[in-house]
């Protein structure tokens, strides 16, 4: 069963596909090994952003998408900026979960400009 007017579909099928070939190219990107540290850290029995973030001496930098439904804003960066003691929060507007493949130019920008 199809959930969209058939004239929508192939312009829906066309979408979702563009889709995944973005999350197939940036999962193909993504160091397998830092990632399963990223997955072990996460599943870890004690272990709390609030506590570690503080003890992070330098500057962090942090950009989340608006539209991020998979780590919203409110649940996730805003909690870690307040605990980094030198943390900064960059959220753009019109990105959601991967603003650095959404929006890699304004991504660099602001990497270019932090680190600059």
């Amino acid at each position: 069963m199809c959930l969209w007017p058939a004239r929508q579909r192939p312009a829906r099928r066309q979408s979702l596909a563009a889709d995944y070939r973005t999350r197939d190219s940036v999962v193909r990107a993504t160091n397998p090994r830092g990632f399963m540290h990223g997955v072990r850290l996460g599943l870890a029995d004690g272990y709390s952003p609030e506590e570690v973030a503080p003890k992070l001496d330098f500057p962090v930098l942090l950009i989340s998408g608006r539209e991020d439904r998979v780590n919203p804003i409110d649940d996730n960066a805003a909690v870690l900026v307040k605990a980094l003691p030198q943390g900064k929060l960059e959220v753009l507007d019109g990105a959601g979960h991967l603003p650095e493949v959404e929006l890699p130019d304004t991504v660099n920008r602001m990497l270019r400009d932090f680190f600059g």
